[in-house]
């Protein structure tokens, strides 16, 4: 049987990311679809596990997860989605995935200060249980992983950014083949060849790799009850036509003095 898609979705009603993702779906097969958290109103054909909305993006993150984990009907074994990713070409099951070492990651560095105390943490979290070595499975693609599993590594998040992915992947043992970071970021290059792609607000609205995105999936999928909304294009403000300055003769006055 297929594994069940779970999409942890932030609040907002515009979310043209999500829209594109769903449709890449079309390249995996699956079973159904649930987004845990918020639902936009264009958004047909999928179940729906609302979550209170927690402060935090992280923080919620990881309510709508775990709800989606408690869900009975949800299948055991999932995929586990960002609204940000994107399967980019046909798979016929979803690959094992991790960035290879979590130490060298961490020594290797680039990333912001926050992210890098969270891998730190998850790290100690793997040692104390026993695992030497731990894999990094946080590379911005869709994850398998199992209901049990996940809450397992849920209950062992007491930060709010360590990462949820790379507990499962390791606790459970799932292995893997070694594969980059799937993230554009600014600079990156490469991309369209990439099998999946996670992308940001800035990077999906601005840069090529979202006029990419877009041109790759143009065909509206089962899961919209809507067409997405023409893009803006910058508004012209037609210029405001001058008057023409009208030149009048001046006229003598002559004054006349009453005797």
């Amino acid at each position: 049987m297929t594994p069940d898609i779970v999409y942890v979705v932030r609040p907002g009603e515009r979310n043209e990311e999500l829209r594109y993702s769903l449709r890449s779906l079309s390249n995996l097969p699956h079973g159904r679809v649930w987004i845990a958290g918020y639902m936009p109103k264009w958004v047909t054909g999928v179940e729906h596990i609302p979550s209170p909305a927690k402060p935090g993006s992280h923080v919620h993150a990881k309510a709508n997860l775990r709800a989606a984990c408690q869900h009975p009907d949800v299948s055991e074994t999932f995929v586990y989605m960002n609204d940000d990713f994107f399967v980019m070409q046909p798979h016929e099951q979803l690959p094992v995935m991790h960035r290879g070492s979590l130490a060298e990651v961490v020594r290797t560095g680039g990333m912001a200060t926050a992210y890098t105390r969270a891998m730190r943490q998850t790290m100690d979290i793997l040692t104390k249980r026993g695992v030497a070595e731990p894999l990094m499975y946080d590379l911005h693609a869709p994850m398998m992983v199992t209901r049990a599993g996940m809450l397992e590594a849920l209950a062992l998040c007491s930060y709010p950014m360590i990462q949820e992915r790379t507990l499962f992947g390791n606790l459970q043992g799932v292995g893997g083949e070694k594969r980059h970071n799937h993230k554009v970021r600014r600079q990156d290059r490469g991309w369209s060849s990439w099998p999946f792609i996670s992308t940001n607000d800035h990077t999906f609205r601005t840069l090529p790799v979202g006029e990419f995105i877009r041109g790759k999936f143009p065909e509206r999928s089962p899961y919209e009850a809507d067409a997405p909304a023409p893009r803006a294009t910058p508004h012209r403000v037609a210029p405001v036509p001058r008057r023409p300055i009208r030149h009048h003769a001046v006229s003598t006055i002559r004054r006349v003095r009453v005797a």
